[in-house]
């Protein structure tokens, strides 16, 4: 009545989609409003990330595979491909899309990044050192309200690369932001 415990549930299979449950204490307390806890466990397939970047250049890859994995039962699944490979790939199988330091998409995925967007599908784009990459911010102008100006070092032994570049404040995805 006065403490708490831990529950564990070992063994047992729910089916796919959103399934409620209730923990409740038994004998019931002097104050049975708080004798049952309700909870909800979702099963569903991991979201499927597609992450396309230029051939030969894994080292995101890596590290993003690696933090992605870290959980066990980790909810994402992720395909690596390089731009031209993802023009065979059902787009909308992903969840998102991944644009690792692209130089430039073909034209027909960048439809297919269009439609995933419109369905709801996220796109995160990453740069480095392939920026500014005027072609593929082009491309991209509709989808990615931002523009790479130049590329700066840091420091003096050139550890740290710096983009510097504008953002148009206007966009609708900055809409809420202060």
């Amino acid at each position: 009545a006065t403490g708490t415990a831990m529950v564990e549930f070992a063994s047992f299979d729910v089916p796919e989609g959103s399934n409620r449950g209730e923990v409740r204490i038994s004998p019931p307390d002097s104050l049975p409003a708080d004798d049952a806890s309700h909870f909800t466990l979702e099963r569903r397939d991991p979201y499927r990330l597609l992450f396309l970047r230029e051939s030969g250049e894994d080292g995101e890859l890596y590290y993003l595979r690696n933090a992605l994995g870290a959980e066990a039962d980790s909810p994402w699944v992720l395909d690596a491909r390089t731009p031209s490979e993802g023009l065979s790939l059902p787009m909308n199988s992903y969840a998102a899309v991944i644009l690792s330091n692209v130089d430039k998409l073909p034209d027909a995925l960048v439809g297919e990044v269009r439609t995933l967007l419109e369905r709801g599908g996220g796109l995160l784009i990453t740069m480095g050192n392939h920026f500014p990459a005027p072609a593929f911010e082009q491309q991209m102008k509709e989808l990615w309200p931002a523009k790479a100006l130049e590329r700066r070092m840091l420091t003096r032994d050139a550890e740290r690369l710096v983009l510097l570049g504008e953002f148009e404040k206007d966009h609708p995805v900055f809409r809420d932001m202060e």
